[in-house]
């Protein structure tokens, strides 16, 4: 089983910030990177509307949720799309033989909203068949246990906030480090291999 480093947070902490500055050092020591974020829809205005899926492999991207009505499964004030989650999974089924380091955000209650997308995650964390770099929401240990504990196996656990959030992304590239420890990444740069020594 690899390491995972697992980023929690309340909202516009800085969770998506760190996993991609971690992942740009892994890039740096060679290391393919794959999986998904969940960058924000915003208005013209500056106010968020929604959600994207977005691939960090090809930056391909759709809609994960939207404040207009538009599915029936509805988390807070957004509508989560249900294609959306067969995107995701695919992208992370991918990636999963394709990289040397696999990220996943967020792991919380839109994404968990729809099969087969939960069952990809809680089958990837159980697995942990590439290191890992997961946020996930702070309420996730309430809400779903079973999960956490899935995520807290040999993880380092950050727990982002306004005051400590600068000196965390200082040490992206210890983080970084510490994900693959100190092994180095595929010659191929992630194409069909594992982390090896």
């Amino acid at each position: 089983m690899q390491r995972a480093l697992a980023i929690t947070g309340r909202p516009g902490s800085g969770k998506t910030t760190l996993a991609l500055r971690v992942a740009s050092h892994l890039r740096s020591l060679g290391c393919s990177v794959g999986g998904i974020i969940t960058p924000e829809i915003r208005s013209a205005s500056g106010v968020r509307e929604g959600f994207y899926f977005e691939s960090i492999s090809d930056e391909a991207k759709v809609i994960l949720a939207t404040t207009r009505q538009s599915s029936d499964i509805r988390v807070g004030r957004y509508f989560v799309m249900p294609d959306a989650a067969h995107f995701a999974r695919s992208v992370i089924m991918r990636d999963l033989e394709n990289s040397d380091v696999i990220v996943i955000d967020e792991i919380g209650p839109m994404e968990l909203s729809v099969e087969p997308l939960r069952s990809e995650i809680r089958e990837v964390l159980l697995q942990r068949p590439k290191p890992l770099i997961v946020t996930f929401h702070y309420r996730l240990r309430q809400g779903w246990p079973d999960l956490y504990s899935l995520i807290s196996r040999e993880s380092l656990i950050i727990d982002l906030s306004r005051e400590n959030r600068e000196m965390e992304f200082a040490r992206a590239p210890e983080l970084a480090r510490w994900l693959i420890n100190g092994k180095a990444c595929s010659a191929e740069r992630g194409k069909g291999a594992h982390i090896h020594t």
